[in-house]
């Protein structure tokens, strides 16, 4: 793992030259959140690749690249920091989604980095974690603690008032539960699959 405070950057990732940005891995994390038992996952994964990686990959090699791919992915955080709540990663509901909460997520960075993520491009790295840290000022953090927010030891009208801040920002139902598939492991494993 690149350390973000002593280490370049990465525009090369195990080897292969990459495309950095932010708006590869936001695009896939988007298509996970939202893959259905119909869609392709050979089809996802190929265009995953496409999309990150400079050059064309080999497909005796995409299995490889694409497990390269998620660790990218993760930038050095357990999976359950991106985009779950706290609690066990099987459990808990996701606390954001960057197609449904774009407008948050955009206004967000704007208000407290001055950066513009509509027009500027910027390394995933950076992205995640300035997005982990997005201060309680902030719509966007907001949202993803009321999402979070346990209410079930709360008196009424407090355990009210949260449940309807929860309802009215809740995410959408077939999104709520995070990634359909469950872990990278299960996703490697499908890919690798479709081509045996």
């Amino acid at each position: 793992m690149t350390d973000i405070l002593l280490d370049p950057l990465p525009t090369v990732w195990e080897g292969r030259a990459i495309d950095p940005d932010f708006r590869p891995m936001v695009w896939l994390s988007n298509q996970l959140r939202r893959q259905t038992s119909n869609d392709d996952p050979l089809h996802l994964a190929n265009e995953a690749l496409r999309r990150f990686y400079r050059d064309p990959v080999p497909p005796l090699e995409a299995p490889d690249a694409f497990a390269a791919l998620e660790r990218f992915y993760l930038a050095g955080y357990p999976p359950a920091a991106l985009g779950k709540g706290s609690g066990t990663e099987a459990s808990c509901e996701a606390i954001y989604d960057y197609a449904f909460d774009a407008p948050f997520i955009v206004a967000a960075f704007q208000q407290v980095y001055h950066i513009d993520l509509t027009a500027e491009k910027l390394h995933w790295f950076r992205f995640v974690a300035l997005f982990l840290a997005l201060p309680e000022d902030t719509k966007m953090h907001r949202i993803m603690e009321i999402r979070q927010k346990d209410t079930s030891q709360m008196k009424d009208p407090e355990r009210q008032r949260w449940e309807e801040w929860k309802e009215l920002y809740a995410l959408p139902g077939e999104l709520k539960g995070g990634n359909r598939v469950a872990t990278l492991e299960e996703r490697e494993a499908a890919f690798i699959d479709s081509f045996s």
